[in-house]
């Protein structure tokens, strides 16, 4: 009985299986384990990439510092191939004197990192100072460095003072201007306000710009009372997380009543006219020096005349 055509199909391939299995090996098939050993043991080694520099970061006071104190700021980089790595500080180009620094070693001596610290007095005049971290690893790049502007953490206390343009007391019915000056804070934001007695009258938040970086704020107050009384005038000054200030102003409206004979407080007022002009206190003094002169003069010039009218008496 003749084989079906799947039978055919299968006695063929059963043939081709068998006569595959009788060639003789290739070289490359020999070869082939050892490729696959040697490729499981590089996979097995660390894999090593040449370390590259980080950019140095300075960090420095978690929030702004009165001028004055003395604050630590530290350099830190890493990812550098050597150990031999030299650090310096500075200060607007002037070279700072740094706490010896600190070598970090990454786990396996694959690369190698550095951290520095430096402390440094702040002044208001660093408004506008610059701190530096100057890397050199050795390398033919140019150095690595960072730098930190001190603004960023520096708080300068305001100068406050209240300047008025009429003296107590004053009449009624007439304008008189209280000016709350603040001066050479930093940064700007400050709130600045008028009080009378326990009344907010006026307000103010922002200064103005400075030369050397400071802020400045004048805030006037005008007023012109109707009747005789005394009033207190506060301005406050109140700069970020810090204490207010306070300066008081009492005024007196109202013309001085008749009888009343303050010696003490014309004296006073008569000594702050003398040391605000001082040509003229000059003047009295030496009109005093030339009337004692005078006066010494005449009194040898009489002295004189007398001694003749004995000499004459006498003969």
């Amino acid at each position: 009985m003749p084989a079906s055509p799947l039978e055919s199909i299968m006695e063929e391939k059963k043939g081709l299986l068998q006569m595959q299995k009788d060639l003789p090996a290739s070289p490359m098939a020999a070869l082939e384990p050892r490729f696959s050993a040697m490729f499981l043991l590089l996979l097995t080694l660390p894999l090593r990439i040449p370390a590259k520099p980080s950019q140095p970061e300075i960090s420095g006071p978690s929030a702004r510092v009165q001028s004055g104190a003395t604050e630590t700021f530290n350099c830190e980089a890493h990812g550098f191939p050597k150990s031999e790595i030299a650090i310096t500080w500075s200060k607007d180009g002037k070279q700072l004197q740094p706490e010896l620094p600190i070598v970090l070693i990454v786990e396996g001596n694959s690369s190698y990192g550095i951290k520095s610290t430096v402390r440094v007095s702040l002044t208001e005049k660093d408004i506008n100072s610059r701190l530096t971290c100057h890397i050199d690893y050795g390398s033919t790049e140019k150095p690595l460095q960072q730098s930190y502007d001190l603004r960023d953490v520096l708080r300068v206390a305001p100068h406050v003072s209240v300047e008025t343009n009429e003296c107590s007391p004053i009449p009624l019915n007439r304008s008189v201007t209280l000016t709350c000056i603040v001066s050479n804070f930093y940064p700007k934001d400050i709130s600045v306000a008028w009080w009378r007695s326990d009344d907010n009258i006026k307000r103010a938040n922002t200064g103005n710009p400075n030369p050397d970086g400071t802020f400045s704020l004048s805030l006037p107050l005008t007023t012109r009372p109707t009747r005789q009384t005394t009033s207190n005038y506060t301005c406050e000054v109140i700069q970020a997380s810090q204490s207010p200030v306070y300066v008081n102003r009492v005024l007196t409206f109202g013309i001085q009543p008749k009888g009343n004979t303050n010696t003490n407080a014309n004296f006073i007022e008569l000594d702050l006219f003398l040391l605000s002009n001082p040509g003229l206190w000059i003047g009295l003094l030496v009109g005093k020096v030339v009337t004692a002169l005078l006066l010494l003069c005449l009194f040898l010039r009489k002295i004189a005349a007398l001694a003749r009218e004995q000499k004459d008496s006498a003969k």
